[in-house]
C-alpha cells in the first residue's frame, strides 16, 4: 500500500505526462497560425517549389542527384503574404515509374545531413523545423534550398521514365486577412520531374529451325531412240516366156563366140 506522499508524487508525475505533449502542441499550434494580416495589405500565396534532377538520363540501377528550392515571392511582388506551417516532402520514383506514396522512400526537408540516399532513409533524418512546420515570410528571408536528395532510379521492365516528386503539403496557412483570421487554409503544391531510363535488354535464345533440305527432282527428257525398220526380202521379178527365150538365146550366141575366140588362140 503506498502512502499518501508516494501517491501524490505518481498523481503528479502522471498530470505532467499528459498536460506537457499539450502545452507542446498548443505551442506549436500558435506558432503556426497566423495573428495578422501579413505583410500588411497583402492578398496573394507567392509560394513557390522547384524541383531539378542530374543526371536526366540514367541506367536501371543508377543514382540520381535531386535538389529542392522552396521560395516565397521570388519575383519580390509587393502583393504576397507570409506563409505559416508549411511541411515539404521530397518522393523518389518507383518501381512503377511514378513518385513512391511514401513513408518510405520519402522525407520532410531540410535535413540534418546532405547528402543523403531518400530510398532508404538511413541518413535522411529532418532538421526540427521540418518536423515542426516551416514559416516562409514574404520577404524570401526563409526560403529552402535543399540539394544532394539521393535516389537510386529501380523500375519494372518496360518503364522508360522515373518520375520524383517535392510538394509543400496541404494545409499550410496564408497570413491573408486580420484576425479574427487565423490563416487561409491552402492546397498542396506539389511539383513533378521526369528522368530518362536505359532498361538492359536482356538476351533471350532464340531457337533457329533447321533449313529441311528438299530434294530436287530433274525432269529427264528421254533421248530418242532409232528405229530399225525391218529388212523385207522382195520377191524376184518374173520373166515372161519370151523374154526368157530372148535371153536363152543371147547366152547361147555368147557361148559361141567365146568358144569361137578360145579355138583360134590355140
Amino acid at each position: 500500500m503506498l502512502n499518501r506522499r508516494t501517491r501524490f508524487l505518481v498523481a503528479a508525475a502522471l498530470v505532467t505526462s499528459l498536460i506537457l505533449p499539450l502545452l507542446g502542441a498548443r505551442k506549436a499550434q500558435a506558432a503556426n497560425t497566423c495573428t495578422a494580416q501579413s505583410p500588411a495589405a497583402c492578398s496573394a500565396n507567392r509560394l513557390n517549389i522547384d524541383l531539378q534532377a542530374s543526371p536526366l538520363v540514367v541506367s536501371n540501377g543508377d543514382f540520381v542527384t535531386y535538389m529542392v528550392l522552396v521560395a516565397n515571392n521570388p519575383s519580390a511582388n509587393p502583393d504576397a503574404c507570409d506563409v505559416k506551417g508549411a511541411f515539404v516532402t521530397f518522393c523518389c520514383p518507383g518501381a512503377n515509374g511514378l513518385p513512391v506514396p511514401g513513408p518510405a522512400g520519402c522525407t520532410k526537408i531540410p535535413v540534418t545531413t546532405l547528402p543523403c540516399n531518400v530510398n532508404d532513409g538511413a541518413n535522411c533524418t529532418p532538421t526540427a523545423e521540418a518536423t515542426n512546420g516551416i514559416d516562409f515570410p514574404a520577404d524570401g528571408s526563409n526560403d529552402k534550398s535543399v540539394s544532394g536528395l539521393k535516389c537510386q532510379i529501380n523500375v519494372n521492365p518496360g518503364v522508360a521514365m522515373a518520375r520524383a516528386q517535392a510538394m509543400v503539403d496541404a494545409g499550410y496557412l496564408l497570413c491573408q486577412l486580420p484576425p479574427p483570421s487565423m490563416g487561409v487554409v491552402q492546397p498542396a503544391l506539389p511539383k513533378l520531374l521526369d528522368i530518362i531510363v536505359n532498361q538492359i535488354p536482356t538476351n533471350t535464345p532464340t531457337d533457329t529451325p533447321t533449313p529441311t533440305v528438299t530434294p530436287t527432282v530433274t525432269p529427264v527428257t528421254p533421248s530418242a531412240t532409232p528405229t530399225e525398220t525391218p529388212f523385207i526380202l522382195q520377191p524376184a521379178p518374173t520373166m515372161s516366156p519370151g523374154m526368157l527365150a530372148v535371153v536363152g538365146i543371147a547366152l547361147s550366141l555368147a557361148g559361141i563366140v567365146s568358144a569361137t575366140r578360145l579355138h583360134r588362140k590355140r
